[in-house]
Formats: structure tokens, C-alpha cells, sequence
């Protein structure tokens, strides 16, 4: 039998392949979303620490027609430049009737934090010559890494929920988990704070028509939850947060998967300061609120960047590949792309390194089509965007 499950380990690492690469300068994040043909565009998100030189998206529509001749790719750029353009999502079709992406902005280096929460109407052509308008209040300082959508309130629009982040130029940063309320479809959006804490990616989950919001929080190190008492999101007064791993380190991606055939916390953790970061799953109690019945399974660690500079940390971005229960990692600073495999049911994971690069690799995204899971890896050292088959 163990011979069998090795046999069977060697197979399911062997089964992910690198297929071909375009070129993009500097693809920090890719994302996959819904087009208005019924099929999927890339939006591939492209910064710099230059602060006179601004951050830039591309789109390749229609990515099903671009799988067989990846390398021929040709990107498209949007005629509007942002900060630091970080994660896209596929806008719900109730803020103003049409198809478009939200485009979360910002990040932490001075000259790139005045980050914003933008809507862009995709309709004709991927979006290349639309003007996105602003959601967020304007907010010095402070950027935004990713959105989750969610009807708290069942006005048939669904409101927006975001970690922002701010880090002055002196002292610890800060983040806070805030709602963006649409006042009709249409209309504009109110931007409140419900809590401290929350700082770049939050995952939304809702079990016995209980709703949590969890984050892995990057200044304050710890991973929390934070709800409602009443159940009523859109009385402040009732927004609780709870501390699930005051332990985590340097929280950075966070999401829901699914292992052994029920729902986990997969998360990366950039350790001390970015050194000596590790990947871990929880175990997602009955009870959402009882944060002692989260047990922790650290499935791999010791990730290091390459680079010394103040920032740096690995890993970075990580999905499950459909339902294999293996784990695609990018290393972020580390620089390098992992395959974690489960070698048994007992939150083992074998770790295998499938491709090194010198310094920084960005976000990686399922793309499943047919009977095959593709991956999507931004390479950002190298300035390609390269496609997987696992």
C-alpha cells in the first residue's frame, strides 16, 4: 500500500507541466474573470517600486481560444494607468447592469499608497478604452489588495468587502476591514469601517447562516475573524473580531479549500519579518466562533526570500488545483514555484520545487477548462506570464 500511494505521489507531480510563456514587464498579478462572450480574460496587473513610473494592466480575452498557442498571446494594455494595481475580480452585474472587473489599487511603498477600489466596464473590448470609475473614498495612505462580494443586508445588490492597508513612513502600519455600500444600482458608494486588523487579503465564508470574514493580517501577525452578533453587518456596533493564531507571523494569503473533502483555511505565512515563512491549513470548526477548534497543520515551511531588502518575504500566493488536493505555491522573494502534494489523510504534504528563478515570482490562478486545471503564474523577475497543466 505504501508503495502504491508513492507510485501515485510520483504521478500527480509529473502531471503538472509548464506549457509555453508570453512576455509582460514586470506581471505582478494575474486574474481570471467572466467577459462579456461568455467566456474568460486574463487581466494581468504590472507595477514597480519606480515612483515616477506608474502601474499598467493588460488583458487577453478569450483565454479558452489562447491555450493551444500560449507563447502567441498578445496582451493589450489599458489606456489608464493606476499606483500598483493588485487583484482583479469579476464585478457583480447589479452595480451598473453590465460586465466589468474590480481593480483593487495601492500598496505600501511611499508615492504608490494612495490606493483606490475602481470599477471598469468591460463591455467592448476587454475594456481597453473604458474609464474606471472610483468606488472608495479617497484615502491618503491607504491601498487595497482584494475584494470579496457578499448581500448582507438582501437589497438584491451585494456590497463590497475589502482589507485596506496603510503603512506611514514612521511606524508600525495598520489595517482596517472595511464595507463599500452601493446606494442603488447605479449610484455610488459608501465606504465604512467595520474593523481593525485586516490589512491586504480577507476570505469570506458562511456556515448555518453564520457569516465570517477571516484574515491572515500582515502588520499585526495574527490570524483573525471578525462578524456580526446580531447577524445584522450593517449595524457597526454589532462587528465583533476574534483571534484565531496570535502565532501566525507575517499573514499574507488566505483562502477556503477544500481537503479531505471538507472546507479549510489554506494559508501562507511570511514568518518572522518574511524569514523563515511556512504554509499551513486549519481545520474549520462547527461552531465558527470557537476559535480553540481551529487546529493548525504547518504542511511546509522554512521559505526565505533571496533578497535582503527590508519587505522582502516567501512564500507569497497559493491555490489547491481543482479538487486534487494539491497545492500550487508561489514563493514570492523566494523566487521559486512549489507543488505540495498530500502523501497521506493526516495533513502530510510532500514539497517539490518545479521551477527556480533568481528573485520574484508573483500571483498564481486556477484556470479549469474541460477536464484540464490549468495554472497561471506571474513571473515577475522574468516578465512572463506562464502557463501550467497540471
Amino acid at each position: 500500500m505504501k508503495f502504491l500511494l508513492f507510485f501515485l505521489f510520483i504521478l500527480a507531480v509529473l502531471s503538472c507541466k509548464k506549457v509555453d510563456e508570453f512576455s509582460v514587464t514586470n506581471p505582478g498579478f494575474v486574474s481570471v474573470v467572466e467577459n462579456a462572450k461568455s467566456q474568460h480574460s486574463l487581466y494581468i496587473s504590472s507595477f514597480t517600486g519606480n515612483p515616477f513610473e506608474k502601474g499598467k494592466i493588460y488583458v487577453v480575452e478569450d483565454i479558452e481560444e489562447k491555450l493551444a498557442s500560449w507563447e502567441s498571446a498578445e496582451p493589450k494594455k489599458l489606456n489608464f494607468d493606476f499606483q500598483w494595481p493588485n487583484g482583479i475580480e469579476t464585478a457583480p452585474s447589479q452595480f451598473f447592469g453590465k460586465n466589468g472587473i474590480i481593480i483593487n489599487d495601492g500598496f505600501l511603498m511611499p508615492g504608490k499608497d494612495d490606493g483606490k477600489i475602481y470599477f471598469l466596464d468591460t463591455s467592448e473590448n476587454g475594456g481597453v478604452d473604458a474609464s474606471p470609475v472610483t468606488l472608495s473614498t479617497k484615502k491618503s495612505g491607504w491601498y487595497y489588495h482584494q475584494c470579496k462580494f457578499h448581500d448582507f443586508d438582501n437589497d438584491g445588490i451585494p456590497e463590497i468587502i475589502a482589507a485596506s492597508g496603510h503603512k506611514p513612513l514612521f511606524g508600525s502600519g495598520t489595517g482596517e476591514l472595511v464595507m463599500l455600500k452601493q446606494s442603488k444600482q447605479g449610484g455610488s458608494f459608501t465606504e465604512t469601517v467595520l474593523a481593525k486588523g485586516p490589512d491586504t487579503f480577507v476570505e469570506l465564508y458562511e456556515q448555518n447562516g453564520t457569516v465570517v470574514i477571516y484574515a491572515a493580517e500582515y502588520f499585526s501577525k495574527k490570524l483573525t475573524l471578525t462578524y456580526s452578533t446580531s447577524n445584522n453587518w450593517m449595524d457597526t456596533s454589532s462587528i465583533k473580531s476574534l483571534t484565531i493564531d496570535a502565532d501566525l507571523g507575517t499573514g499574507f494569503d488566505i483562502k477556503i479549500q477544500q481537503f479531505y473533502g471538507k472546507d479549510h483555511l489554506l494559508v501562507t505565512s511570511q514568518g518572522d519579518s518574511g524569514k523563515n515563512g511556512y504554509v499551513a491549513i486549519y481545520e474549520i470548526p462547527d461552531n465558527l466562533l470557537d476559535t480553540g477548534s481551529y487546529t493548525k497543520h504547518i504542511i511546509a515551511k522554512d521559505f526565505n526570500p533571496k533578497s535582503s531588502t527590508e519587505g522582502s518575504g516567501a512564500p507569497g500566493i497559493c491555490t489547491e488545483i481543482g479538487t486534487t488536493g494539491q497545492i500550487f505555491l508561489s514563493d514570492d522573494d523566494g523566487g521559486n514555484l512549489y507543488l505540495l502534494s498530500p502523501s497521506d489523510s493526516n495533513y502530510n504534504f510532500q514539497l517539490s520545487k518545479i521551477e527556480e528563478n533568481d528573485k520574484t515570482v508573483g500571483s498564481v490562478t486556477l484556470f479549469v477548462y474541460g477536464h484540464s486545471n490549468y495554472i497561471i503564474v506571474a513571473n515577475y523577475s522574468k516578465g512572463k506570464v506562464e502557463l501550467w497543466r497540471c
